[in-house]
């Protein structure tokens, strides 16, 4: 038998031995060779008392369907109490691969990590060895060190076609799409992911700037000294840019890795507790992780994660893609729960025309998160102190009356409020909030400058960056 075309045939061994085999919607399928995964789940009829898989292999050299394993799900038969009979679906082996992290962002513990498929064809962790090309999931750092320098996510930006000298000549820049938007505000080009604006923000800042971020909220991969590096063109990690953004919502404070929790000896002695760990240094102020978080809120709500805002309760992300898709990201969180998901192949092929990380990883994203948070209450993002709100349309920066559909309430570090809009001007405008805070910001403790210049050379890669 060269090729297995028939679902009953494929289960026939199974049904001798398990007895009848009900296939769901009369599925068939074609499987050249390799391994495949029959699931045995729920039915529109009765409730499934397991969940197993029975595992094949496929060898057209041999010609036959070796079964391994006695796994199997019974379900009750309707209508015929007592009577069960086994429901199965075929799926199998993709040659897509993909990684997920999940980590309580308060304490740096470790929730969940996965990988890759299937550990035992490859023990290869790519949460945590890999280093892929990181994409526009890289932009929430370069907005972080706009926002640390004054602008704000009404700062207005001109979306249009940008050329950067770089060592290897000049840069253009393009967009995901072949289109400009003109005039749009840093809320709606991370929201939208806009190349052009990344790299404004990159040539404005300065690359130094860019990296000290990074090196800040806790990123130790290599990174290109060059203007380039406003698209992603850095190959990063799926485990440290989780941890690193997780600077984010906890407000200003670096987050350590914590993937043990508790070590005791065979008498009971603790010999290490890390369940509730010492806050880390602070590396931004609470005011620009707050903007910064609010900013990524966006990404979700209207943005290119538009499909997270389905999970029902305030979230905050990146979507990232690489060149030539060979890279699918996604990071969101919410203030209880961080979680990155990476799809790709690892031979660094495209995974599909036009596969993006909004279309791959967010869907994953949302089926861990809905269950993970499924019993957690829903609470929003707190705003520091040093936070004042001003109701605008996110889109085009001016102010708006809370009867204009396009109206929100925007967060300003405080300072940095546009001429017109101060406390005197909130006070006085309904619909506006306004919130006090100290005298002065509290200063952000710093590390020693480890501006990294290596790979002065570095190239800009053959396209640009994906949302």
């Amino acid at each position: 038998m060269g090729q297995v075309e028939n679902f009953a045939l494929s289960l026939a061994n199974v049904s001798k031995a398990y007895g009848r085999v009900r296939a769901l919607e009369n599925l068939s399928f074609s499987v050249a060779e390799g391994r495949f995964f029959v699931l045995f789940g729920p039915s529109s009829v009765g409730k499934t008392t397991t969940l197993r898989t029975i595992a094949g292999l496929v060898t057209p050299d041999r010609g036959r369907v070796e079964i391994f394993g006695k796994d199997w799900t019974h379900e009750p038969i309707a209508g015929r109490p007592g009577k069960e009979e086994i429901v199965a679906q075929l799926s199998t082996t993709p040659k897509v691969q993909g990684a997920l992290i999940a980590l309580d962002p308060s304490n740096g513990h470790l929730v969940s990590m996965v990988g890759g498929y299937d550990y035992g064809k490859s023990q290869f962790n790519r949460a945590v060895q890999s280093r892929r090309q990181i994409g526009s999931a890289i932009k929430p750092f370069i907005y972080a060190a706009a926002i640390e320098k004054g602008m704000t996510p009404l700062t207005v930006k001109w979306d249009a076609p940008v050329k950067l000298k770089s060592a290897s000549g000049m840069w253009v820049v393009h967009n995901y799409k072949p289109e400009y938007l003109g005039a749009i505000t840093l809320r709606t080009a991370l929201a939208k992911s806009i190349n052009t604006i990344s790299a404004q923000l990159v040539a404005q800042l300065g690359v130094d700037a860019v990296v000290d971020m990074m090196r800040r909220l806790g990123i130790t991969s290599k990174l290109p000294i060059a203007p380039s590096i406003a698209v992603g063109t850095a190959d990063l990690g799926l485990e440290e840019t989780a941890y690193a953004l997780a600077t984010f919502p906890t407000g200003d404070r670096l987050v350590s890795k914590v993937f043990i929790t508790r070590l005791v000896d065979a008498d009971g002695h603790v010999l290490e507790d890390h369940t509730r760990p010492a806050p880390g240094p602070q590396r931004l102020t609470p005011e620009v992780a707050y903007v910064v978080t609010d900013l990524m809120k966006g990404v979700v709500e209207v943005g290119t994660a538009k499909k997270a805002h389905e999970l029902g309760r305030p979230a905050a992300g990146k979507t990232g893609t690489s060149t030539n898709y060979r890279d699918a990201w996604f990071y969101g969180f919410t203030p209880e729960l961080l979680c990155g998901v990476w799809v790709g192949r690892d031979d660094f092929k495209p995974v599909g025309h036009d596969v993006t990380g909004g279309q791959v990883a967010v869907p994953i994203w949302l089926a861990y998160m809905r269950e993970a948070l499924r019993d957690v209450p829903v609470r929003d993002f707190q705003p520091p102190p040093g936070v004042l709100f001003v109701r605008a349309d996110p889109e085009t920066g001016v102010p708006a009356p809370p009867t204009n559909p396009k109206s929100r309430l925007i967060p300003f570090k405080r300072g940095t409020l546009p001429p017109g809009r101060g406390p005197a001007a909130v006070a006085n405008a309904p619909g506006l909030l306004a919130r006090s805070g100290h005298d002065e910001d509290p200063p952000a403790r710093r590390p020693e400058d480890r501006r990294d210049r290596r790979h002065q050379g570095h190239r800009a890669r053959d396209g640009p960056a994906r949302a």
